[in-house]
């Protein structure tokens, strides 16, 4: 029976106008490529040894003689990257069940016993058993063995080359547009790639088949054509997603509150991502936090209420810039530490020290300061005001 010439895996992306399709999800494409860059280095570094390890059965490939007496170690060592990396995106979105059954299926003394006999044969009895499938095991050690032997490093040149790029991406493409892209591109990756350590344009090559296929996409009823990419490697699988992102106007960018990168899909300059807030007790998105006004309006943001006889107010967590939000978490109601106003008369304030509650009369109207102000801004100018009433 012929062999399959490629078979739709984990190493192949289908792209249809704005979107890609990757192990049955669709996503905005540029999304998994723009995921790699959040990969922790830690990570990258527990993939080092097992690597290592696969990268004897290359050498043993290279020799036309795999030492059996490593299927042991190769077993641990693909479990130990599934281990490591199944649930860090986006290798998080494969299916791990399928893929160590993939793995076991590899890493079995049946497919080592295949692949020295495969090794054996000359040349061209090599490559008509690539077309006949007469050694499907074989064939299957020969593109798994380098794809995860090499992943620690690409991931690695991957991380230190794209960050770089996405850095530059951020601070010198003007209009967030394929067009602007399109020439922060250029600018980064020159058009003669060379193999050198200061230039990165190599990495705007990628090793891929283009296949054009009707396919069915996750939540459709009707085929679209699709343009269906194979991959030889993880990486640059991740390379050809962020690129194609670019063509279509998507990019990544770097969260002004938790520091990760996540993938923007217009022209918009947005500053946060959609994950939650490091630190944020209220469990609030870097969004919800990045979009707090660095200057509140006393009346508005309800940074400090006043109220009358029948409408008690008080200081509200809202005030989040000079003080700490666990200290002010209170709100309308009575509740702990609550400032009440009676008589259009300022008988409690929280103190700037966060400890007290300072119990004064003031004989007067509070007259906020007009204009917008900091919190901190407002806090003054009460304690102006009851200074200015005690003399």
């Amino acid at each position: 029976m012929a062999q399959e010439l490629i078979r739709h895996n984990v190493l192949s992306l289908d792209f249809w106008q704005d979107t890609v399709t990757y192990a049955g999800s669709v996503m905005p494409t540029g999304t998994i490529g723009c995921a790699v860059l959040n990969i922790p280095d830690e990570t990258i570094a527990r993939l080092d040894a097992p690597c290592m390890i696969l990268n004897q059965l290359l050498t043993g490939i290279g020799l036309k003689n795999v030492d059996m007496q490593l299927l042991p170690k190769a077993q641990e060592a693909g479990q130990t990257i599934i281990h490591a990396l199944h649930n860090v995106p986006p290798f998080s979105r494969l299916d791990r069940k399928r893929f160590e059954e993939f793995l076991m299926q590899a890493f079995s003394e049946e497919a080592f016993t295949e692949l020295n006999e495969y090794l054996q044969l000359p040349m061209e009895q090599q490559a008509v058993s690539n077309i006949t499938g007469a050694h499907p095991l074989a064939a299957l050690l020969v593109r798994v063995i380098p794809v995860l032997g090499h992943l620690s490093y690409s991931l690695r040149q991957y991380k230190k080359t794209m960050t770089a790029f996405a850095e530059f991406l951020q601070e010198n493409a003007e209009i967030r547009t394929p067009a602007g892209y399109a020439a922060a591109f250029g600018q980064f990756f020159k058009e003669n790639a060379t193999l050198e350590e200061s230039n990165p344009s190599w990495m705007a090559l990628t090793n891929a088949t283009v296949q054009y296929v009707p396919a069915i996409r996750p939540g459709n009823a009707e085929a679209q054509l699709v343009k269906r990419m194979h991959f030889v490697s993880f990486v640059g699988m991740f390379r050809a997603d962020l690129f194609e992102g670019l063509c279509v106007g998507h990019a990544p960018r770097k969260c002004a509150v938790c520091g990760k990168w996540f993938l923007t899909t217009d022209a918009r300059h947005t500053k946060y991502c959609s994950g939650y807030a490091p630190n944020d007790k209220r469990g609030r998105t870097c969004r919800q936090v990045g979009k707090l006004p660095a200057e509140h309006d006393l009346y508005t943001e309800q940074a400090v209420l006043i109220g009358n006889r029948t409408h008690p107010a008080g200081f509200f967590c809202d005030v989040t810039d000079g003080l700490k939000s666990d200290a002010v978490s209170f709100s309308l109601g009575g509740l702990k530490d609550t400032a009440f106003f009676t008589d259009d008369s300022v008988i409690g304030i929280l103190n700037l020290n966060q400890c007290q509650t300072v119990a004064m009369q003031i004989g007067c109207q509070f007259d906020p300061a007009s204009g917008r102000r900091g919190a901190q801004t407002g806090f003054q100018r009460i304690f102006q005001q009851i200074r200015e009433n005690q003399t």
